[in-house]
């Protein structure tokens, strides 16, 4: 029973030490070919800029409303779950799922409002997409580089390899940019 005990304070020091680890690293992660100011996404060659990266076709006002708005990037290694995320719009919950991380992206308006999120599932491999307020600045998502708009509460269904890295990003139509990374 003494080393039951002193086994499970270990497990327990390990994953502070590991959520320590977690907080203290940079909130996005960025792939190595992605580059610029803030996560501004500026492509090196021999990587072409995708279509989405530009941000150049929104209008003045959308400028201002978007480059008002904060990210929270929050990363759940699923071997804990299942488990919830809240917030202030619908919450969000993820199922189980051995070796897996979890990634939600929620914007903020200045004076704390959720302008819209995204959520990769590992388990059913899945994403959700909002865009929750009506401000004239529209959002959409990435993942891997595939653009996927807002659903409201329906779900994209993707598959990925076991163990992929799955890079989710939410960009707002000036090219405000913030991403996480996550694991199937």
């Amino acid at each position: 029973m003494n080393m039951l005990k002193c086994l499970r304070g270990a497990v327990l020091a390990a994953a502070v030490v590991a959520a320590a680890v977690l907080a203290a690293a940079p909130a996005q992660a960025i792939p190595s070919s992605w580059s610029g100011p803030d996560g501004h996404c500026t492509y090196d060659t021999p990587d072409p800029a995708p279509e989405w990266c530009s941000g150049t076709s929104a209008p003045q006002g959308d400028m201002a409303a978007a480059a008002a708005y904060s990210a929270r990037v929050e990363r759940q290694d699923t071997d804990f779950c299942p488990c919830t995320l809240p917030d202030a719009w619908d919450g969000t919950y993820f199922e189980h799922d051995a070796d897996a991380w979890a990634v939600k992206i929620t914007l903020y308006t200045p004076n704390g409002q959720i302008a819209g999120k995204i959520e990769f599932h590992p388990q059913g491999e899945y994403v959700y997409v909002y865009d929750t307020l009506t401000d004239g600045v529209s959002l959409f998502a990435t993942i891997n580089g595939e653009i996927y708009h807002p659903q409201g509460g329906y779900r994209y269904d993707l598959s990925f390899a076991e163990g992929a890295n799955v890079m989710v990003s939410i960009h707002t139509s000036n090219g405000i940019f913030t991403s996480g990374l996550g694991n199937a």
